[in-house]
C-alpha cells in the first residue's frame, strides 16, 4: 500500500496539534509536530520575516525525514501553507522560495481547521478575533494552488471522527 501524508493546518487555536496526535493514535502512525512553535520559544527576541524561511527549512526537512521512515502514514501538524498565510498576513510579503516549495509540497490530504473551539490562551498566539478572516485565507490559498481538502468542524468526538472519516475515505480510496 502507498505510504500517505496528510496535513492539519488552520488558524490559531482551531484544534490542529490535539487533532494531529488523536489522528496519531487512532491510525497507529507518526506524526510530525509544527516547528514554528519551538522555534519562536527558544527566540530571545520578536520573530522576524527573516525567521519564516528559517522554520519553513526546518518544517520541510522534519516532515521529509519522518515520511521516509514512516510506516503507512505521515500526518503533519502545519504545512508550508501556513508560513505563506502567516508571512502575508504579518509582513504583506513571502519569499519566493516558500511560494516555490509550497508549488511542490504534495498531501494526499489537507485537513483545514475550523475556528469554531473557544480560544485557548497562549504567549505564542496573535489572532484571538481574526480567526474567522485566517480561515477563509487558508480556504482561499488552498484553492489557488489546487489542493484538495476537507473542512474539519465540531467539537471533541465529534471533530475528531469527522476528520477520522476523511482519513477512513482516503484510505479506502487507495485500497
Amino acid at each position: 500500500m502507498k505510504k500517505i501524508k496528510v496535513a492539519v493546518v488552520g488558524p490559531e487555536s482551531s484544534g490542529k496539534s490535539t487533532l494531529v496526535k488523536e489522528l496519531a493514535s487512532l491510525f497507529q502512525c507518526d506524526y510530525v509536530e509544527e516547528y514554528a512553535r519551538q522555534y519562536i520559544q527558544n527566540l530571545d527576541r520578536p520573530y522576524s520575516y527573516r525567521d519564516l524561511q528559517i522554520i519553513a527549512k526546518k518544517q520541510m526537512k522534519q516532515e521529509n525525514e519522518a515520511f521516509v521512515n514512516s510506516d503507512h502514514m505521515l500526518i503533519c501538524d502545519s504545512s508550508l501553507i501556513t508560513i505563506k498565510v502567516w508571512s502575508y498576513d504579518k509582513f504583506g510579503k513571502c519569499e519566493k522560495w516558500i511560494e516555490q516549495q509550497l508549488g511542490m509540497e504534495k498531501y494526499d490530504l489537507m485537513l483545514l481547521c475550523k475556528p469554531d473551539l473557544p480560544w485557548q490562551p497562549d504567549p505564542l498566539r496573535e489572532d484571538e478575533h481574526r480567526r474567522e478572516y485566517l480561515f477563509h485565507i487558508y480556504s482561499s490559498y488552498l484553492k489557488q494552488n489546487n489542493q484538495s481538502y476537507k473542512v474539519v468542524e465540531g467539537k471533541g468526538v465529534q471533530r475528531t471522527n469527522l476528520a477520522a472519516d476523511f482519513v477512513s475515505e482516503l484510505l479506502n480510496d487507495l485500497k
